[in-house]
This record gives structure tokens, sequence and C-alpha cells, in this order.
């Protein structure tokens, strides 16, 4: 969330990560972008919540070659059966995982 000068992050799990920021100095074009690496540890593993949408482009493997789809998607051969596989599916109860 970005708010003026101000960003806050929010990890769910442990990782690193890349913060971009764009700067206008006035003008409706961006002039420069800015990034920052991050590693973010002790949080333990973030699994996928299978209740809630959850975006094809989270893949782990699949049977073919993918490429980036639409809204962070994946897009799949037309000719051929494409699977995927999403690990770190937790199942728990949506109180335990809330």
């Amino acid at each position: 969330m970005a708010d003026g000068n101000d960003a806050v992050i929010t990890a769910l799990g442990d990782g690193n990560l890349r913060l971009r920021c764009t700067i206008k100095n006035g003008s409706d074009k961006v002039k420069l972008i800015s990034e920052l690496e991050f590693e973010i540890t002790g949080l333990g593993k973030a699994n996928l919540y299978p209740y809630e949408f959850v975006s094809g482009g989270l893949y782990n493997a699949s049977n073919c070659e993918l490429t980036n789809g639409n809204e962070r998607g994946v897009a799949t051969l037309r000719d051929q059966t494409a699977m995927l596989v999403l690990r770190e599916l937790t199942l728990e109860s949506m109180a335990l995982m809330r």
C-alpha cells in the first residue's frame, strides 16, 4: 500500500521481493523508476489458501511450456492439454488460516 511518500509492505511468508517505485516529478509520464530488494525471514513458509482465488501464475510445475497470461495468469498451448501443479495448498479450516 502506498500513500504519498510512504509504502507499507505486508509479507505473508519468508522470501525475496523487489519494491519498485515510479516518479513523475509533476509530469504525466514516469521519469524515473527506483527499486530496492528485500529478504523476509522469520515468518515461515507462505501457503496458498484454496478457498479463495489462487492465480494460475503461482503454479510450481506443468507438463508443457507455458507463457505469461492475463492478470498474472498463464497462457497454455491451444492444441495440447496443459496440467498445472500448485504445491503448498493448505486445506485447514478458515479459523486456523485467519
